[in-house]
C-alpha cells in the first residue's frame, strides 16, 4: 500500500507528533508499505525508512503557551505539491492534526482517496484553550469530519475533545514508541551525582521554569544533585537568568539534543520530570523514560493521568504545584535504586512499541480500502 503522511509543523524541531510520525512511517515500512511524508519547511531528508518531502513556507508564533505553526503552499510550491501528490498514485492520505492550517487542507484540495486523520491536540484549561474548545474547534469540525473515511485520537482525554461535537466514530489508538534501544551514560554525568533530567521545549505550557524552581527546593536537601534541561524555545534565557540570580547551581542547559543524544542523556538520568502544566494529549517522552528504566515525578496534566499508572501517580502533584513537585523528587531520591518502580515502568512501556500498536492503524487503512 502506498500512504502519505502529512504534518503541519517545522519538522527541524523535536515534538511529540514527529516522533509519531517518524515511528509510524518506520513501522509501516517494516510491514511492507511505501511511506512519505509531507512537512512543511524543511529540505533535509531524516531517516532511512521513510522519504520526506517539504512544500511550502512554515511561520510560528507564539499563542496560548506554546507554538503555532502556521503553513500554505503558494506559486510554484502549489504547483510542486500538486504534481508530487497526483504522480505518486496515493491509497491513503494520513494526516496529523489535520485543522492546523494550512498545508493538510491544501493535500485534501488535490487527493480524493481514502482519508485517514490523526488528533493528537488537546486544549487547555486556560481562557485561550476554553475559546479554542467553545468555537474554533466545532467550526473546524463541521467543515473537516465530514470527508474523513476515518478519525482516531491517541487518548480518551482527546476523544472526549472532539466527541462533544461530532457524532463521527472516533478509534482511540495510542501514539506508539520504537523498540527499546539503550544509549550509554555519558561519563561526566557518572560522577555520584542524583540526575533529574527535563527533555522538552521550553515554553510556558511544558513548565520548565517550575522544574527549575521544584530542583532548587530540593537541591537545598540534596547537595549532590544536578538539573540537566535539554531542550530549547523562548524561556530559555528567562530559565538561565533565574539560575544565574539565584546562583542556582548545578544546572546544565544543552539545548536542544539529536535521538541518539536523548537516549544517552535517558541512560544518564536518575530521575526525569515531566512538568508540563496543560495542553498534554498522552507523553511519548514518559514512555521513552520508562523504557530507560527512568523512574518520573511531574504534574498531573489530564493527558499524564490517562496514561500513567496508580503507583506512577503517586509521584505526581496537581499542575503549578511546584512544591509538591519538589517533594515528589525527594521521595523518588530516598527510594535509592528503587527497583520496582523501574520494573514497572519498562514492563509499561513495552506494550506501547509501534510492532503492537501499527497493527490497529493498518486495520484502519484497510477498512478505507474496502
Amino acid at each position: 500500500m502506498k500512504i502519505l503522511q502529512v504534518c503541519p509543523y517545522d519538522f527541524s524541531r523535536p515534538g511529540g507528533v514527529k516522533t509519531h510520525i517518524l515511528g509510524l512511517s518506520k513501522a509501516l515500512h517494516d510491514e511492507g508499505h511505501s511511506v512519505k511524508i509531507v512537512v512543511p519547511n524543511q529540505s533535509s531528508q531524516e531517516g532511512v525508512q521513510t522519504e520526506i518531502r517539504a512544500f511550502g513556507r512554515n511561520h510560528g508564533f507564539a499563542f496560548g503557551g506554546t507554538k503555532i505553526d502556521l503553513n500554505i503552499c503558494l506559486g510554484s510550491e502549489w504547483r510542486r505539491l500538486r504534481e508530487f501528490i497526483r504522480e505518486e498514485k496515493f491509497d491513503v492520505v494520513h494526516y496529523h492534526t489535520i485543522w492546523n492550517p494550512v498545508l493538510a487542507l491544501q493535500v485534501r484540495m488535490i487527493f480524493r482517496g481514502h482519508q485517514v486523520a490523526t488528533f493528537h491536540d488537546t486544549p487547555s484549561n486556560t481562557h485561550v484553550g476554553r475559546f479554542l474548545r467553545r468555537w474554533i474547534m466545532p467550526l473546524m469540525g463541521k467543515a473537516i469530519f465530514h470527508w474523513l473515511d476515518e478519525m482516531i485520537s491517541v487518548s480518551e482525554t482527546q476523544k472526549r475533545g472532539i466527541s462533544r461535537f461530532s457524532k463521527r466514530k472516533v478509534h482511540v489508538i495510542s501514539n506508539g514508541i520504537a523498540p527499546f534501544e539503550k544509549g550509554e551514560s555519558i561519563e561526566k554525568y557518572s560522577d555520584n551525582k542524583f540526575n533529574v533530567l527535563f527533555l522538552g521545549r521550553m515554553e510556558p505550557r511544558k513548565g520548565v521554569m517550575d522544574a527549575i524552581k521544584a530542583f532548587e527546593i530540593f537541591k537545598k536537601q540534596i547537595a549532590e544533585s544536578r538539573l540537566i534541561v535539554a531542550g530549547d524555545g523562548r524561556e530559555r534565557g528567562l530559565a538561565e537568568r533565574y539560575c544565574l540570580q539565584k546562583k542556582l547551581m548545578d544546572v546544565e542547559f544543552l539545548g536542544q539534543v539529536e535521538e541518539i543524544g536523548k537516549q544517552d542523556l535517558l541512560a544518564s538520568a536518575d530521575l526525569f520530570v515531566a512538568s508540563a502544566r496543560y495542553g498534554e494529549s498522552f507523553g511519548i517522552i514518559l514512555l521513552e523514560a520508562m523504557q530507560a528504566g527512568v523512574p518520573l515525578v511531574g504534574y498531573a496534566n489530564e493527558g499524564y493521568r490517562e496514561l500513567l499508572t496508580a503507583e506512577q501517580l503517586e509521584y505526581f502533584a496537581n499542575p503549578e504545584d511546584i512544591a509538591g513537585l519538589a517533594d515528589s523528587m525527594s521521595r523518588i531520591q530516598k527510594l535509592k535504586t528503587c527497583l520496582e518502580l523501574r520494573k514497572l515502568g519498562i514492563d509499561y512501556a513495552a506494550t506501547f512499541e509501534w510492532p503492537k500498536i501499527v497493527k490497529k492503524i493498518e486495520a484502519l487503512y484497510s477498512i478505507t480500502e474496502q
